[in-house]
């Protein structure tokens, strides 16, 4: 599914379309629809920060990465068990190097054994 977002980065008016893959929630077993749920990111369009919300319903391993629209991964933030409950993670746009990254669309994405979702955000680079 393509999406399109206009965002203004440097007083440009810039068009940009995309996906994100996968688009949707993609459950490895239907039960686990239930036991996971990526809630939000907040702000979607941000310039400092953003905060990544997720709850945990089983305790589990949970991966929660920042990937391009092409799919690479750009950041690991979290990759380890999760108590039962509701997290927020926090990602201020950089790289795994700690480099801030271009402005434009990127994904946020939760992993578990059986579940994964993802999620499109807009970073504005100043």
């Amino acid at each position: 599914m393509k999406l399109i977002y206009l965002y203004i980065t440097l007083s440009v008016l810039t068009l940009v379309m995309f996906s994100c893959s996968p688009d949707t929630t993609a459950p490895k077993e239907q039960s686990s629809i239930d036991s996971q749920e990526l809630i939000s990111c907040s702000p979607v369009t941000f310039s400092d920060f953003t905060t990544i919300s997720y709850n945990v319903k089983t305790g589990q391993t949970v991966t929660v990465s920042i990937t391009n629209i092409s799919g690479q991964i750009i950041k690991v933030l979290t990759n380890s068990e999760a108590r039962t409950g509701n997290h927020s993670i926090t990602w201020n746009g950089t790289d795994a190097h700690g480099n801030k990254v271009s402005s434009g669309v990127y994904c946020y994405r939760m992993d578990t054994g059986r579940y994964s979702v993802s999620r499109k955000m807009i970073y504005i680079r100043h």
